[in-house]
């Protein structure tokens, strides 16, 4: 029995975009495991306030704790602390229910998936254009997606939302386009305050370019302050809504005393703080996510370090790396850095440069994916993850 081939033109156009064809191959055959992972889950332990409907199991066990909030502010608009979310993901979920006029968690998840497959088409992209090696680039995306809390790119968070935009400004700011670096660096600062730390960083890679020669500096390094406008707008608007220019900053302090942060912590501080929290050793859930939280800023200093020790990494994304870690851990404790590290994208740019060893590569798998399954199932429940 002969089988079928595959008509040319459908050939042709697999070769001319192998990359596209692979990264809707993998985002699909990943979304399928998620989904019969969670199906699994549910059929073996009951959902308790939800019932077991393919709504609750497609839809509403994805926009659990933060997902909940940008869901709320894109149907009713910001409501007091609230305004420490920005603004761009409850816009495009509201946009996008107003084209199709479903539910606002089906618009939530769809906008987010849509970027999570921007996200990692653009890191395959990326990784190829700094390796020219398309199986370390799909190593790099296979590893984003084995973290232990890369189901957050699934949920209706603005973690794939902000990933696409900062892999986006690095692609063009790498190719030397400075225009459209600097247009997706004014979409990250709307979508997080951490977007403003692309300004600096994009600066960096602008005058590496150029081998800091001022002499060469042109006026496209104007574009570069995009970012600035992002967050600039965002005050626009809080101005005209609360008389305050700096409301997200009064909403975050709220959120910061309300999980009893360090108050205007040192980097240092935070460490020890956080540091004293392990001891003594304990059995507890909680203890497990704050080892958790601890390991991910830990372990993502060793990788830059080792990274920058052994000048495997551009300068720009090292400074990205500093830069976020930095930002994150002055928010005053390392609650939700297993979450937050999936957005620094240099780390797996380095683990994908290591996993040529395969003893490397199967230790981080085997590690990753065991701990991604139990947060899984601690999500869908609505148990706190990060």
């Amino acid at each position: 029995m002969r089988v079928p081939k595959l008509p040319k033109n459908i050939i042709n156009f697999i070769k001319a975009h192998e990359l596209f064809c692979w990264t809707f191959i993998v985002f699909i055959v990943w979304n399928i495991l998620l989904y019969g992972y969670e199906i699994v889950a549910i059929m073996r332990i009951p959902l308790g306030e939800y019932a077991i409907t393919w709504k609750n199991i497609l839809i509403s066990t994805w926009h659990h704790w933060d997902g909940g909030h940008y869901l709320s502010i894109a149907e009713n608009g910001y409501q007091g602390v609230q305004y420490a979310f920005f603004p761009l993901l409850p816009l495009l979920i509201k946009g996008l229910h107003a084209i199709l006029g479903h539910s606002y968690a089906l618009s939530g998840l769809i906008v987010t998936r849509l970027f999570a497959f921007g996200a990692l088409y653009m890191l395959l992209r990326l990784a190829h254009q700094e390796y020219d090696s398309i199986d370390k680039a799909k190593r790099i995306v296979i590893y984003l997606l084995a973290f232990p809390t890369a189901f957050f790119l699934f949920s209706v968070y603005t973690e794939p939302v902000f990933l696409f935009f900062i892999i986006s400004a690095f692609f063009f700011a790498r190719k030397g386009n400075w225009l459209l670096a600097g247009i997706f660096s004014f979409f990250a600062a709307l979508t997080r305050i951490t977007g403003m730390i692309l300004l600096p960083v994009l600066l960096l890679e602008y005058l590496d370019q150029i081998h800091f020669n001022l002499r060469k500096i042109r006026f496209d390094v104007l574009y570069l302050g995009f970012c600035l406008l992002g967050i600039g707008a965002y005050m626009v608007y809080c101005y005209v809504a609360t008389n305050n220019p700096l409301e997200f900053l009064a909403a975050q302090k709220a959120w910061t005393d309300s999980a009893a942060r360090i108050s205007s912590p040192l980097p240092w501080t935070v460490f020890i703080t956080e540091t004293k929290k392990l001891i003594p050793f304990r059995i507890s859930g909680g203890y497990s996510i704050n080892l958790l939280d601890y390991s991910a800023v830990v372990l993502t200093l060793i990788t830059i370090c080792a990274a920058i020790f052994m000048k495997s990494i551009r300068k720009s994304c090292a400074l990205f790396v500093g830069l976020s870690l930095l930002l994150a851990v002055m928010s005053g404790s390392f609650v939700s850095m297993i979450r937050y590290v999936i957005t620094i994208f240099p780390i797996f740019l380095v683990l994908g440069e290591w996993g040529k060893h395969k003893a490397f590569e199967f230790a981080y798998l085997f590690i990753a994916l065991m701990l991604q399954a139990n947060l899984i199932i601690s999500f869908i429940y609505s148990w706190w993850v990060a």
